[in-house]
């Protein structure tokens, strides 16, 4: 049995039982699709109406629910953007059940204009004493091209929560979970129960973008745009999960029980009194806020209240249950012809929880007194579960007879999960037998028995809710909703809580076949992973079932499904096999990009002077007269700037595009750079020839380019590349509110190149340059098995392989020199085949001469002819002609 000692629930026991409610509110009813007068309308961001307080109200009656709520936004470059868009949602999502009787789930706060914003929804005035449960989503409805913006909420200020977001939401904390909300039409919805604020009666859900993939948010998230809410629900719960016991002594004559925080109420002749009392807690001895009273409806003549010696089995529910904390001795007799009763009267008790009671009584008068009999009955609950000693006599839920003269056995009245009525309060009536005839223990006395010696009372741990299941799936990949990569793996991440896996328990079905699962482990989560001999079919609908045991006693079984569909891929292009390059030719190559930035002014076109005009003329220019505005003394030797990491550049370095830690474009030093002098404004156009060998493997690929304004994607290098055609459902335009799609297959695995063209004319535009002017960003990304979307070349699971075409990349580097013997003349450095190095002196490191200049024939090259060059205190290099 346990005990609680938890004195925070006073204030639930002593004063009126406060209703469970629920409040909506519609963050964002530009269309007024919500017409509920008891839903509020709080708002913010720009265009909203306001307001941006109100109070929230109780869903059907109106009534206030005393709770503040309010939105305050933490802007980083513009302020978030208050909208409507029409959506599409599963109907049987949570989204759905959850807010569409309620309300319509058109319209969100959208994001703001760079990472680092957020959007805090504080609730106030909260009650310290109870909990309760908070439910919010969002949904742009901008189809797949915006399934990448996400939103981050997270719970801030709660002393106490239970994480219960939509299963396949993508649970970053306890406290916090992500998922897409540009494309939410599976409907999850982000969920606490079990919120417990603190004593400041405040808590704050801040919505915000992806924290990122590296900090455990979800894979394939935009870098900062996401959603800051649509609509929201707050509930106040049945009162705390928690419990307390009482115990009273009916009978101590004796004085065998002496501990304080006992009651005493008793009844009866020769009895003290009192007949009533307010129970106290046991251990702490606050109030329980329940009110006993015993009263005694006599026939012939009153009960009587006595001490008699007992003896007990020490293993018995009435020793094991009520020896701990008192004295058994004692108990209230009968009264003196058949009709009496006497009633425990149990007020003040909540109508929104639940009670065990447990009461005996034992006369310890030998097997004479066997015959004498209590009748327990409980009189007065909504509802209740019969749980008494087994033995004892059951007549029937509600009612149980047993021997109180003669109870060595240690027999026990008691129900548990009695719900009070509405009015709060109970009966405990005991009596004689009710009689054989009436299902009465046989044998019964007609009216001698015992109206009670101990009784105990509990208010029950757990609510209405039920308990909380210790494990919890938390992931599910491929993503419910998005189509998924062919190539993908099968994963279910499962959150173990305080549980315990039985990982021979693990099964996975797809398709109704068993399949092989690994487990991988961390700190806080256990994955099951079930990777495909091959890739999906195209198109195709997939049903998985997992199951597995938490090890509790008894243990508890889990089961879980959901389906997944794949890309179409039936009628995607199929690169040139041909134009494939042997992966000998990329085994000395540099990993990256090579990039050639040319700057032009578009209306000084004299002396036949090429200027860009478009795209495809960057595979010209090069070649024709041309004045380059751009910065070139980055140039490598071969005239290429050398990128050795991912495409992910813009103009101003603003957070611009779906990836952050933007970069300049090569060549160019900001807006600033493309201003001629005098004038205000920038008019130089610029564009990007990026050339590179792709390490592809066979199958689906997915390329994602973030461009704004222009750019084109070719198969090749060079004026003969042929181009790609970018998929036509999802076409942003010059602006770079997402990615331009390129899928394709890829017959056979190997190095293609890739050019990719981009040009900028400064038409191109954001919804984020708050300042004006262009976006001028560029970012090349892959769309992964792995559902994440990481820049080409970045160096993260998932990316793809690029390296640098030997006409762009820098000469071989020499991977080491050694100079074995100045007197031997011995100067021995290992290079690549087919090059020519000059060895330098110096003897003072600032002016050089050539000593000799060596063809390289082999991977070591000696020159031993030195010996009248080389000197002590002497320098020497080795460089490549320029």
């Amino acid at each position: 049995m346990k005990y609680y000692l938890l004195s925070t629930f006073l204030l639930l026991a002593t004063l009126p039982c406060k209703a469970q409610w629920q409040a909506f509110n519609d963050s964002a009813n530009k269309n007024g699709g919500t017409d509920d007068p008891n839903v509020t309308f709080i708002n913010i961001g720009r265009t909203s109406p306001g307001p941006t307080e109100d109070t929230l109200l109780q869903h059907g009656s109106g009534a206030s629910t005393g709770v503040t709520a309010r939105y305050e936004e933490t802007i980083s470059t513009g302020s978030v953007f208050w909208t409507s868009d029409p959506i599409t949602v599963d109907p049987e999502s949570d989204a759905a059940t959850l807010f569409g009787p309620v309300l319509d789930l058109e319209g969100n706060i959208s994001y703001g204009d760079a990472p680092g914003w957020h959007v805090d929804l504080i609730l106030e005035g909260l009650d310290p004493e109870r909990s309760y449960t908070f439910a919010g989503t969002a949904m742009r409805g901008g189809g797949q091209g915006y399934a990448e913006r996400t939103t981050h909420w997270r719970l801030i200020g709660a002393d106490a929560l239970t994480y219960a977001s939509s299963q396949g939401a993508w649970k970053v904390s306890e406290d916090s979970v992500e998922f897409s909300t540009g494309h939410n039409e599976v409907g999850y919805v982000a969920r606490w129960t079990g919120i417990r604020p603190g004593a400041d009666g405040k808590i704050i859900i801040r919505t915000t973008h992806t924290v990122g993939e590296a900090n455990g948010g979800l894979p394939g998230a935009h870098a900062y745009k996401g959603y800051a809410g649509g609509v929201f629900m707050l509930q106040l719960e049945p009162p705390p999960a928690a419990g307390w016991q009482a115990f009273n002594d009916s009978a101590n004559k004796n004085g065998g029980t002496d501990d304080p925080n006992v009651t005493f109420i008793n009844i009866g002749r020769t009895s003290p009194g009192p007949t009533e009392d307010t129970l106290l807690q046991h251990g702490s001895g606050a109030s329980t806020g329940v009110t006993a009273r015993y009263e005694e409806t006599i026939s012939t003549g009153s009960v009587f209240w006595t001490s008699d010696p007992i003896t007990v089995d020490p293993e018995s529910d009435a020793a094991t249950l009520f020896g701990p904390v008192l004295d058994l001795e004692g108990n209230i007799s009968y009264g003196d012809a058949p009709g009496w009763h006497v009633d425990l009267i149990l007020e003040g008790l909540d109508p929104e929880r639940s009670y065990t009671f447990a009461g005996t009584a034992m006369r310890g008068g030998g097997q004479g007194y066997a015959e004498r009999t209590t009748h327990w009955r409980l009189i007065g609950a909504d509802a209740l579960t019969y749980a008494s000693s087994q033995g004892a006599w059951k007549v029937s839920e509600d009612s149980v007879e047993f021997s109180t003269g003669h109870n060595e056995v240690g027999y026990v009245a008691r129900w548990t999960g009695i719900r009070p009525g509405a009015d709060g309060k109970i009966i405990i009536r005991t009596t004689h037998t009710v009689g054989e005839a009436n299902g009465g223990l046989p044998g019964a006395h007609a009216y001698k028995g015992y109206a009670g010696g101990v009784f105990m009372l509990e208010l029950e741990s757990g609510s209405s809710q039920g308990a909380q299941q210790n494990m919890q799936i938390v992931r599910l990949f491929p993503f419910q909703g998005l189509p998924a990569n062919p190539a993908s793996k099968v994963v279910v991440a499962l959150d173990p809580g305080n549980g315990v896996l039985d990982t021979d328990s693990v099964e996975m079905w797809l398709d109704g076949s068993k399949v092989e699962v690994s487990l991988v482990e961390s700190d806080e989560l256990i994955e099951m992973v079930h990777a495909p001999k091959s890739a999906f079919e195209s198109g195709s609908i997939h049903e998985v079932e997992v199951r597995f045991i938490d090890t509790l006693t008894p243990a508890l079984p889990y089961q879980s499904a959901w389906t997944f569909t794949t890309v179409d891929y039936s009628d995607l292009p199929v690169l040139d096999v041909n134009r494939a390059v042997d992966s000998s030719e990329i085994a000395n190559l540099r990993s990256g990009f090579g990039i050639r930035t040319v700057a032009t002014d578009p209306i000084n076109a004299s002396g036949a002077n090429w200027v860009l005009e478009s795209a495809e003329d960057l595979f010209f220019i090069w070649d024709q007269p041309h004045e380059n505005l751009a910065e070139l003394d980055q140039l490598n030797e071969k005239g290429y700037f050398v990128e050795s990491e991912g495409i992910n550049y813009q103009r101003d370095q603003l957070a611009i595009g779906n990836h952050g830690n933007e970069k300049p474009f090569p060549g160019i030093a900001g807006t600033q750079s493309l201003i001629f002098p005098g004038e205000e404004q920038a008019s130089i156009n610029f564009g990007c020839e990026i050339v590179t060998l792709l390490e592809l493997e066979a199958g689906y690929h997915d390329f994602s380019i973030t461009s704004s304004p222009q750019h084109e994607l070719y198969l090749g290098l060079g004026p003969t590349a042929l181009l790609i055609e970018p998929d036509e459902l999802i076409n942003p335009g010059k602006t770079d509110d997402q990615g331009w799609r390129y899928r394709f297959m890829v017959p056979t695995r190997g190095f293609y190149p890739f050019t990719l063209l981009y040009f900028d004319d400064l038409t191109g535009g954001s919804t984020l340059t708050t300042s004006g002017g262009s976006a001028s960003s560029l970012e090349w990304a892959v769309k992964s098995p792995l559902g994440t979307t990481p820049l080409i070349n970045a160096p993260v699971a998932g990316t793809i392989r690029a390296f640098i075409p030997a006409f762009a990349a820098d000469k071989p580097i020499i991977t080491s020199i050694e100079l074995q013997s100045i007197a031997a003349g011995s100067f021995q450095f290992n290079t690549l085949p087919g090059s020519t190095y000059l060895i330098e002196g110096s003897a003072d490191l600032k002016s050089w001469e050539v000593i000799a200049e060596v063809k390289a024939s082999d991977l070591t090259t000696q020159y031993e002819d030195l010996r009248e060059i080389f000197r002590e205190a002497y320098f020497y290099r080795v460089r490549f002609p320029q």
